[in-house]
């Protein structure tokens, strides 16, 4: 979030992540890790797309909007838990929500899963529905394979990337 550099969605909701975790913020100058948490946040908002959801980068391009991913949508919600009340979250909230009736990659699920669990949202049937996925034990991406793992503990999970929420007692 320099000047000269790119701002894509899910390395800056990665990072809005692990900055939000109090090791890191004892280690270096609060101020400075606020003012980067807030410059991130505010990337984040300016990225949105105009209904709410996000893609890779821009919302818009050469005046045409883009539509929203599944799995940018969902990483950029985790990173906004604290702003739930914002209707930009609430839009994209309703999006993902929507978006998770057609899914069938096991990564976008997962990633839904995290974030609508994040929000507080009911995913005990998207969870069923990852792991029925036909193929799961065979997927060879490390990526896919660790959001499905992550989802599939998402109460643990949601805790280590410090992502409060109403269940987490649970």
């Amino acid at each position: 979030w320099i000047p000269d550099t790119l701002s894509w969605v899910v390395p800056t909701s990665f990072s809005i992540l692990a900055l939000n975790q109090a090791p890191c913020c004892t280690c270096a100058v609060p101020g400075e890790i606020r003012a980067r948490l807030e410059r991130g946040t505010q990337m984040l908002f300016d990225r949105a797309c105009p209904n709410g959801g996000w893609n890779a980068g821009n919302s818009i391009v050469y005046g045409a909007p883009l539509p929203p991913h599944p799995n940018d949508t969902a990483v950029a919600l985790l990173a906004l838990g604290a702003q739930r009340q914002h209707a930009l979250i609430r839009s994209s909230l309703r999006y993902l929500e929507e978006a998770t009736l057609t899914l069938q990659a096991p990564s976008s699920l997962a990633w839904a899963v995290l974030a609508l669990a994040a929000h507080n949202r009911p995913v005990d049937c998207l969870e069923r529905s990852l792991e029925r996925l036909p193929g799961l034990a065979k997927v060879e991406d490390t990526g896919t394979l660790a959001a499905v793992c992550l989802a599939l503990d998402y109460r643990q999970s949601l805790s280590a990337l410090g992502v409060r929420h109403a269940h987490a007692a649970s």
